[in-house]
């Protein structure tokens, strides 16, 4: 449930934890703190907001449903 946006870069020695989403552009330096289900961005790289674990893990099933029905 991670998502990493367009151009972003990302060091190495990072561990990016469950829900965690980086912004597009985004800067990420060696050995970030990440807080899971979280949203980050930027250069420097900051919080933004708090991802809602549940609305993410219904969308997720939501889609998992329709992809479903496509393929019958």
């Amino acid at each position: 449930y991670c998502a990493v946006g367009a151009n972003a870069v990302v060091m190495p020695n990072n561990r990016i934890p469950e829900g965690v989403s980086i912004g597009a552009l985004s800067f990420v330096p060696v050995n970030f703190e990440f807080e899971p289900w979280s949203v980050y961005a930027g250069n420097p790289l900051r919080l933004i907001k708090q991802r809602n674990r549940m609305t993410v893990l219904k969308e997720a099933d939501k889609l998992r449903e329709a992809l479903n029905m496509s393929n019958n």
